[in-house]
């Protein structure tokens, strides 16, 4: 009987300590919805306005924030374009409506998307999200065929812990 108890209190203790094997301090883990969690930006903010200027576009190293950016009026809607610089990884660049979106690295070559999703069902404030790796350095975003003046976007980046409260 003794070594039934014995038994027994090695495997709950065994059990116990498996379930903490990784580290609490690092809430990042891989089922989190990046793009719901992104989304709560969107909503929440904070928020940054931009007045774009095609000629000399604004540059944005922020992210978890939601940028209220005023386009100019092109040939086939709105357009401009923003310059964003990269600590690197994975990020979830998620717009309020859909347009023709383009990405390039500082020498100009075309940045593709890992995925597109369009009208997220995670996020019913956005009307598309690119997801993308982003190595670390300057990018940049640009918009056409915008279909309203202000266009909402978010950059969430996926592990990148930011110190506020949704």
């Amino acid at each position: 009987m003794k070594s039934l108890m014995t038994a027994a209190f090695a495997l709950c203790l065994g059990l116990g300590l498996a379930a903490c094997e990784h580290d609490h301090g690092d809430h990042h883990h891989d089922d989190v919805d990046q793009v719901a969690e992104g989304c709560k930006h969107m909503e929440f903010g904070p928020e940054v306005a931009l007045e774009i200027d095609n000629d000399d576009p604004p540059t944005s190293e922020t992210f978890h924030t939601r940028y209220d950016m005023t386009l100019t009026e092109g040939a086939m809607g709105h357009s401009g374009q923003l310059d964003y610089v990269s600590q690197g990884g994975t990020h979830f660049l998620i717009f309020d409506q859909e347009f023709e979106f383009g990405m390039a690295d500082a020498e100009g070559a075309a940045v593709e998307p890992s995925m597109v999703e369009t009208d997220p069902a995670s996020c019913e404030l956005a009307g598309v999200v690119y997801h993308v790796e982003l190595p670390a350095g300057t990018y940049t975003f640009s918009f056409d065929g915008v279909p309203q003046t202000l266009l909402q976007m978010v950059v969430h980046v996926a592990g990148q812990s930011h110190d506020h409260d949704h």
